[in-house]
Order: C-alpha cells, then sequence, then structure tokens
C-alpha cells in the first residue's frame, strides 16, 4: 500500500503523511523519515508501521515499477 501511495495510484496524498529521509545515506531518496511515537498504541498504526518496512528494502526493490514490485516482495526477507 504504501507503494501505491508513494506512486500515486491511490488517493491518498503522500506529502502529507510521509517526509523524505534528510540522512544522505545509500538509498536516502526512497526512504522516509521514521513518525516518532510516544505510544505503543500508534507504533502499532499503518503509517507508523509501513514506514519502518519500506526503510528496510533494498533500494531496487523500492524503484520497481507496479508491476514487478509484488514477485520481488515475495523474494526479499525483512527484519
Amino acid at each position: 500500500m504504501l507503494y501505491r501511495i508513494r506512486n500515486g495510484l491511490v488517493a491518498i496524498p503522500a506529502s502529507i503523511y510521509f517526509q523524505p529521509n534528510v540522512v544522505h545515506t545509500r538509498g536516502f531518496e526512497t526512504s522516509y523519515r521514521h513518525i516518532q511515537c510516544n505510544t505503543c498504541m500508534y507504533n502499532q498504526t499503518f503509517f507508523a508501521s509501513a514506514i519502518t518496512l519500506w526503510n528496510t528494502l533494498p533500494v531496487d526493490v523500492c524503484q520497481l515499477p507496479h508491476d514487478s514490485v509484488k514477485a520481488q516482495l515475495n523474494t526479499v526477507q525483512l527484519m
């Protein structure tokens, strides 16, 4: 779902929910700043957990075209 939001495939504006990561490391152009959560309940919401998972993806998977993403996600081991 984050891929769809990021690429404008759904009517959810990415700029409201996702802030680009300002740290210049490998893959920084595809990563987002972590949402600071003060409660465990908010930490388990979609946006907080999706950003954490998205930032662990390899850069080449984040930049794939829409039809290839699903197949590649099945081969990636997260955390």
